[in-house]
């Protein structure tokens, strides 16, 4: 029925229509691909950055084989060890959270801004979640070489160096 009308008063130009959700689609096209490639580079991101900190991990405990030992040797506990190392890298990550804060924060809202009609707030609690994922993430990363270290025995420590 739309059709025949639309032929009736408008001869010259085709009858051709749309759904809503067929248009939406067509406008958020682009928004998916970007989407996507995000992904996937903060993926390559992430797992690079887990490397270097796993590299970093490895370097550390290697050299702290002799402290670790000696501290031992003077009846530091297992979990003395690797509460001791994990402070380290702690801060590590704490500081480099506290300064992508305000980029990640400042980059969330241009985006959201210039991309969208309606005003999308960007809840302070995502960033902290964010945060403590990083945080879980980076002490589970380098959980292997710090329990290591600190579940070896003393004499093969002090032997090392």
């Amino acid at each position: 029925h739309i059709e025949q009308s639309w032929t009736d008063y408008n001869a010259k130009r085709p009858f051709d229509y749309k759904l809503l959700s067929q248009i939406q689609e067509e406008m958020y096209e682009g928004e998916e691909k970007i989407t996507t490639i995000f992904i996937v580079i903060t993926v390559i991101t992430v797992f690079i950055a887990l490397l270097g900190l796993f590299g970093l991990s490895s370097f550390t405990t290697e050299q702290r084989t002799r402290e670790i030992g000696i501290r031992k040797v003077n009846g530091a506990t297992l979990g003395d060890i690797i509460l001791l190392l994990y402070k380290e890298f702690f801060w590590i990550i704490i500081v480099a959270f506290i300064i992508a804060i305000p980029i990640a924060y400042w980059r969330l809202t241009v985006w959201l801004e210039s991309s969208f009609i309606y005003y999308v707030d960007v809840q302070w609690t995502t960033i902290l979640l964010a945060g403590l994922s990083a945080l879980i993430v980076g002490l589970a990363t380098i959980s292997f070489h710090v329990v290591r270290a600190a579940s070896s025995t003393p004499v093969d420590a002090i032997k090392y160096e």
